[in-house]
C-alpha cells in the first residue's frame, strides 16, 4: 500500500454522509431552541461541524484529493487486458 496524506475515497464519502446527517440533526433541533440555550448551542455546533465536514469532503471529492487503491481490481480484468493485448499484437503482425 502506498504512503499518502490523502484520505481513502470511501472515507470521503462517509464524511459527506456524516456531515449531512449533522446538518439534518441541527435542522430537526431548531424547533427545540425555545426549550433553552443548550439546544441553541447544539443547533449551532451541529450545523457548523456538519457544513465544514461535508464541505471539505465534497471539495476533496471534486478535486480528486483522495487516495484510491486501484490494486483491488479483480484479477479477471488483468486476464481480459492480456487477451486484448494479444489480439492487438496479432493484428499488427498482419
Amino acid at each position: 500500500m502506498k504512503e499518502t496524506n490523502s484520505p481513502p475515497e470511501f472515507s470521503v464519502i462517509l464524511r459527506i454522509l456524516g456531515g449531512g446527517y449533522l446538518v439534518y440533526l441541527a435542522w430537526d433541533l431548531r424547533a427545540s431552541v425555545q426549550d433553552g440555550p443548550l439546544f441553541l448551542i447544539a443547533v449551532i455546533v451541529f450545523a457548523l461541524v456538519g457544513l465544514v465536514l461535508a464541505g471539505t469532503s465534497i471539495n476533496y471529492l471534486l478535486k480528486h484529493k483522495y487516495f484510491r487503491d486501484d490494486d483491488t481490481e479483480p484479477e479477471i480484468w488483468d486476464e481480459f487486458d492480456d487477451e486484448e493485448d494479444e489480439e492487438r499484437e496479432g493484428r499488427s503482425d498482419e
